[in-house]
């Protein structure tokens, strides 16, 4: 039999952005779905033993080991702190986490250059360009950092992987007259299965059968919240429907820190209480549960890379309504419900809709869109 193949892919877990962290436990995952002898050894690039361990646990992934020849590995948060006073100062990070050496063929996913300094293959990961299309959501110091992150990989020739065709486009726009190796990776989610409420996420929530809709973003501005609430705001005055909207999500936005304030006094100023729940972050068990059991999911955001939300909503066959914007567009097409994104008007007649009458859902095999990613992500990497 021939040598098992080792990719390393670097995971951390950040509360404030668990799309990051999702993407790579999504992408052990679908590893499993292949035949033994295409499933590569997978070595990870952590800080923590318990981000190891949580690897371990959320992918029972059977060829997995730990990268033991990390150099400069300081405190995680001392790491923080000082770039983040470094990046208002000089405009830059200044502290790396370097890795020095690993058994493996190829590193993935670098967004830092200076991050690694193995001899070995490295693959660069650019999500998306939403500083280009947002910049208002960016300070300028920010914006200038992740300007230097996507410079960085050009200058070192880095091959880069975009998780949409839009992002290749727009790298193709704002970065041009290079010749780095670009590719194009679309990601999937889990294969979920369908849970049923528990009896204790009934009482918790106060739920009485399939009656909420459900949306599942971190309070970003950029995740446009405000259009769900404001389309309650329109609901209230124009129907005797109690529509309810359960929303998750980590309760900050690091980019302002007085936006969850805003949409609190929003909800409190149009008594929007009894038609909301805010969770904050909550497991991955009493997530399925809500989404599985919700009429639909909302994807309302005004931007976004590749949506693990709409990812989720495609495993579980489940209607979503979301905003009309060309990555959503590239992503989904069946058991969608689009809306302008800053017409709240249309955003509440289509909850009403679906409220009022479920849709016919076209069904589709998942487990085989899975499949055709992992082969998809391996052949990438294999072939730079």
């Amino acid at each position: 039999m021939a040598e098992r193949k080792r990719i390393a892919l670097i995971f951390r877990i950040y509360k404030e952005w668990m799309g990051g962290t999702y993407y790579i436990i999504n992408l052990i995952n679908s590893f499993n779905y292949l035949p033994d002898n295409e499933k590569p050894e997978i070595e990870i690039i952590c800080d923590t033993d318990f981000e190891f361990n949580y690897v371990k646990k959320n992918t029972s992934y059977p060829y997995i080991l730990k990268c033991e020849n990390q150099s400069n590995r300081v405190s995680r948060y001392f790491r923080r702190i000082v770039n983040s006073i470094s990046r208002f100062i000089v405009g830059r990070e200044i502290i790396y986490n370097r890795i020095l050496e690993t058994q493996s063929e190829i590193i993935y996913p670098v967004i830092i250059s200076k991050d690694i300094k193995a001899n070995t293959k490295i693959i660069g990961w650019v999500p998306d360009f939403q500083d280009k299309h947002l910049p208002e959501m960016f300070t300028k110091q920010t914006l200038k950092i992740r300007d230097l992150r996507v410079k960085g990989l050009i200058k070192k020739n880095i091959p880069i992987i975009f998780s949409s065709d839009s992002a290749k486009t727009d790298f193709v726009t704002y970065f041009s007259n290079n010749h780095v190796n670009t590719n194009i990776f679309k990601f999937t989610s889990e294969n979920i299965k369908y849970k049923e409420l528990s009896c204790t996420l009934k009482k918790k929530y106060q739920i009485n059968g399939n009656d909420y809709f459900l949306c599942c973003n971190q309070f970003w501005k950029h995740k446009n919240h405000m259009a769900l609430f404001e389309a309650l705001k329109i609901l209230r005055s124009n129907s005797d429907k109690c529509i309810r909207i359960i929303c998750t999500g980590e309760l900050a936005d690091e980019r302002d820190i007085n936006y969850v304030r805003t949409l609190r006094n929003f909800i409190n100023d149009n008594e929007l209480s009894s038609n909301l729940t805010i969770t904050g972050f909550i497991n991955r068990n009493e997530q399925i549960q809500l989404m599985s059991n919700s009429i639909a999911i909302i994807q309302p955001s005004l931007f976004e890379g590749w949506s693990t939300s709409v990812e989720e909503a495609k495993s579980l066959n489940k209607p979503i309504i979301i905003s009309d914007i060309p990555i959503h567009r590239e992503q989904i097409s069946e058991n969608a419900f689009f809306f302008n994104p800053y017409n709240y008007k249309e955003l509440s007649s289509l909850l009403l809709k679906l409220y009022n009458e479920r849709p016919l859902i076209v069904n589709s095999n998942y487990q085989e869109k899975i499949k055709e990613s992992a082969r998809t992500f391996l052949k990438i990497a294999y072939s730079i």
